[in-house]
């Protein structure tokens, strides 16, 4: 089907349904009525194009659309059959009509349908300009057709088919449904909106690159306005792992990275793999995820440092983390360093699932030092040198490395000392990294995990987020609020990061403990945690220990307004715990 084919029927369809609704209003008049002379160049039973091009110029005047921009795009061939129809729909309407209809394009991207009726038994013209489309609802031609995108196509033809588009800018629509291929990354710049349909499908071919990915993240520079709504992706057994375009640290499969004012709609993935996340955030001001399902193995959520975002309406299913907020990271699993700000997460389903690891939402922190000759390296140990950020980049193997040269490049990889290949990862100097301000508020725990939320530090061949003597990092204000617990989870939040506030909000928990852990390396200290209960109903039974801490932390706790259900459940607390207030 050519794509004036897939216009004409699109229009023609949408313009038959309108007729037949006015052809039910005959006591009505319909849009708008326009009083002219009767123009020397109109024949009886019909209107001549000069005589269309008056009444279409005239019907604008009210400033519908800006007559300027249109162009006429004729399809007769198309829809003889249609203007047939509609003729004599017309002549039932008004007797002794003449009529005629003609399509119009706005900037190659929406188009209008105006049908023109003209009453031939008065002395003027009483000429009805009807109009298929509304300002609150305009036929949409799917702007993807233009540029050859098709499922019919082969994934290389539909991957440069799709660039093309959106390297026009503004809205591209994926309306005919269907299966599309695409064989490698489509680079999305400012001011573009990716609107895919019910039953089109996006499914990838190869490892290459990504399947999204915006054009500033190859030059770290910000791309602003991007919106994905509709999207289905299948991953096809591909992760993001090959070729010569992918950035250090960015593996999602939907990956943005210097990105502000992003939002993702009606997202679905439902084959997640092992290694790539499905989408990952990093570099970032102003994001909104809403409505998204992910299923399969590894992050459905990977958020690196910024602020200001929101996920809504998720319904997970993730071996790995359906969420993580990752200030610090793996040296493959985010491509900066820093603080994740002011974030919403609500009305969220941790679905059930055969096996797990990770944690519901982790909360990944981390602190480093200014280089100094002789200090010990591993793998993502990350260091102040020359006004910029150098990481590690090697195998977790738990090889020791003694650095004696600094790096000082000022982008891409250099290996010093002979075995340590340093990359550079910013110019913006910070010493820590973690998570202010996070809020989770209506979250549906129903898969057994043994933690639910954890604030942590890594440790271990793959990272040790917190080097020795760094300045420890505080995690600030974390709330969680109408927490449902359905499933076993016997830790609701674990920390072995430094915490100043963790507040419990009007939310149900079984047999569960927060506890606090030490990481045990040599500079790090801990102030005080306040933990927070408030409105709380809990479900256990028996003794259980609610708040543990341990390795020398701390934490004044206060319960207020909650209840107990069953009355055998009694909380326990550890040393380490002052009780301000109680009351269950």
């Amino acid at each position: 089907m050519t794509i004036k084919d897939t216009v004409a029927r699109t229009i023609a369809r949408k313009a038959d349904a309108k007729v037949g609704e006015i052809i039910g209003k005959t006591t009505t008049k319909v849009a708008e009525e326009i009083t002219i002379p009767i123009p020397s160049d109109w024949a009886m039973g019909g209107l001549t194009s000069a005589g269309m091009e008056t009444s279409v110029t005239n019907s604008y005047k009210s400033g519908y659309i800006d007559v300027s921009k249109v162009k006429r795009l004729r399809l007769e061939n198309n829809t003889i059959m249609h203007r047939v129809n509609l003729y004599n729909a017309a002549k039932q309407m008004l007797r002794q009509a003449a009529f005629d209809i003609n399509y119009y394009t706005v900037d190659d991207d929406v188009y209008f349908v105006r049908i023109v009726v003209a009453d031939t038994s008065k002395t003027s013209y009483q000429v009805y300009t009807v109009d298929i489309t509304t300002t609150t609802e305009p036929i949409f031609i799917p702007s993807s057709l233009k540029f050859g995108f098709m499922p019919s196509n082969d994934a290389a033809t539909n991957a440069v088919a799709l660039q093309r588009a959106v390297d026009a800018g503004g809205t591209i629509r994926v309306e005919q449904q269907g299966l599309y291929d695409i064989d490698r990354a489509i680079k999305i710049g400012d001011n573009v909106t990716l609107d895919f349909g019910p039953g089109v499908f996006l499914r990838r071919t190869t490892s290459n690159g990504y399947v999204l990915v915006n054009k500033g993240a190859f030059t770290r520079s910000y791309n602003k306005n991007i919106v994905i709504r509709g999207l289905k992706l299948i991953c096809n057994g591909k992760e993001s792992t090959a070729g010569s375009e992918l950035i250090t640290g960015l593996r999602g499969q939907i990956s943005f990275f210097y990105v502000k004012n992003l939002t993702i709609e009606n997202f679905e993935c439902l084959d997640l793999l092992s290694y790539s996340y499905c989408v990952q955030i990093c570099t970032f001001e102003d994001v909104i995820i809403d409505k998204i399902r992910v299923e399969g193995g590894k992050d459905a959520v990977h958020f690196g440092r910024g602020s200001s975002f929101v996920v809504r309406d998720g319904k997970f299913k993730t071996y790995d983390d359906p969420i993580a907020l990752n200030g610090h990271d793996y040296d493959t699993g985010n491509p900066q360093l820093g603080w994740i700000e002011n974030g919403l997460i609500e009305n969220c389903y941790d679905l059930a699932a055969a096996s797990t690891t990770g944690y519901f939402l982790r909360v990944l922190a981390g602190a480093w030092v200014d280089w100094f000759s002789g200090m010990e390296l591993q793998k993502s140990d990350t260091v102040v040198s020359n006004g910029r950020l150098y990481r590690v980049v090697a195998n977790p193997d738990g090889t020791k490395y003694t650095s004696t040269m600094a790096p000082t490049h000022a982008s891409g990889t250099v290996t010093l000392d002979g075995n340590i290949k340093w990359a550079m990862i910013q110019d913006d100097v910070t010493y820590t990294a973690g998570c202010r301000n996070i809020h989770l508020r209506n979250i549906y725990l129903q898969k057994n995990r043994p933690v639910a939320v954890s604030i942590h530090f890594d440790k271990d061949n793959y990272s040790r987020s917190y080097y020795p003597n760094a300045t420890p990092p505080i995690q600030k204000s974390i709330i969680l609020e109408n927490i449902h617990m359905q499933a076993d989870v016997p830790r609701l939040i674990t920390a072995t990061t430094p915490v100043d506030t963790i507040k419990l909000v009007n939310s149900e928990v079984m047999n569960t403990s927060i506890v606090l852990y030490n990481i045990s390396t040599t500079g790090m200290t801990y102030s005080n945690t306040n933990l927070i209960m408030m409105g709380v109903t809990f479900k256990g039974t028996g003794g259980q220990r609610l708040v543990n801490c341990t390795g020398g932390r701390t934490a004044s706790v206060k319960i207020i307004g909650s209840v107990v259900e069953n009355a055998t459940y009694v909380p326990t607390f550890s040393s380490g715990v002052t009780i301000m207030a109680k009351d269950i």
